[in-house]
């Protein structure tokens, strides 16, 4: 990400979605094509978009779904300045067997929407479903 690209982006009032999974520790297992970590650019992207002005979401891929993860993923975001926050729990390998998901599962999600209950980030207004309409409008139908 270089300042030709934010200004094109900038330009088109484009917003980007950045694949980060969290703090250093958490996004350890992603690398470059040549094996590189990517933390240290992929901030230095984020901080030359912030630069811009240039509004951007995280995806983030979490191994490890466990409520201390959910905090620091959720504090990492917020502390960015992200607009959104995606989550994909990574699949593993092997012989899938349906059932219940584990408690550490269900208590990251837990965690996750804890935060969001509690406002603390401006982007929770962001958050809402596209159907939802502001008070007072109402859907027009095209014909």
């Amino acid at each position: 990400m270089d300042d030709e690209w934010c200004e094109l982006l900038a330009a088109r009032s484009v917003e980007v979605t950045i694949s980060i999974d969290g703090p250093s520790q958490d996004n350890a297992l992603r690398a470059d094509s040549a094996g590189r970590p990517t933390t240290r650019r992929t901030l230095e992207g984020i901080r030359r978009l912030q630069h811009h002005g240039i509004p951007f979401g995280i995806i983030a891929v979490v191994r490890d779904p466990v409520p201390a993860t959910a905090c620091r993923l959720y504090a990492f975001a917020r502390e960015l300045g992200a607009s959104a926050l995606g989550v994909n729990l990574a699949e593993r390998k092997g012989v899938h067997q349906p059932g219940q998901p584990g408690i550490g599962t269900a208590d990251f999600w837990g965690s996750i929407g804890s935060s969001l209950a509690c406002r603390i980030w401006p982007a929770h207004k962001r958050l809402r479903p596209r159907s939802r309409l502001p008070v007072g409008r109402t859907r027009r139908t095209h014909r």
